[in-house]
């Protein structure tokens, strides 16, 4: 019998929630629909803008409430324990939180993340 690919299971894990996911809101982006463009910082005070991404490859935003939180952790940790097989598959990843870019600095470090953490204070992101 032939072991399966642990990473491929954490990333079939944390992209199942998709479907659940479209009935949360009524002005549900598709795959492939461009995104609203937004401008976000970096855990290391740096600006993201969604823009710059435009024909370089898939992005991956995934949002999370609070980093630090178990919940959190694990998916932040799936994600980079899959960053390579998501990379190969010419995607980036980039977690968005309501916590300020210094919080999200000390969990970066804290959990050796290899893809970067967006801060939306305000949830103007998060709440689109």
């Amino acid at each position: 019998m032939q072991k399966k690919n642990p990473i491929l299971k954490k990333l079939a894990l944390l992209l199942s929630w998709l479907p659940f996911a479209a009935a949360v809101h009524a002005d549900v982006l598709t795959v492939g629909q461009p995104a609203p463009q937004f401008q976000l910082k970096v855990q290391d005070g740096s600006d993201f803008n969604l823009a710059a991404r435009k024909d370089i490859g898939w992005t991956v935003l995934y949002f999370y409430p609070k980093a630090g939180t178990p919940g959190c952790t694990k998916q932040a940790c799936a994600f980079r324990d899959a960053i390579q097989v998501i990379r190969n598959n010419n995607a980036e990843v980039y977690g968005v939180s309501t916590d300020e870019v210094q919080k999200l600095l000390e969990f970066h470090q804290e959990h050796k993340l290899t893809f970067n953490l967006l801060s939306d204070p305000d949830a103007k992101v998060t709440d689109a």
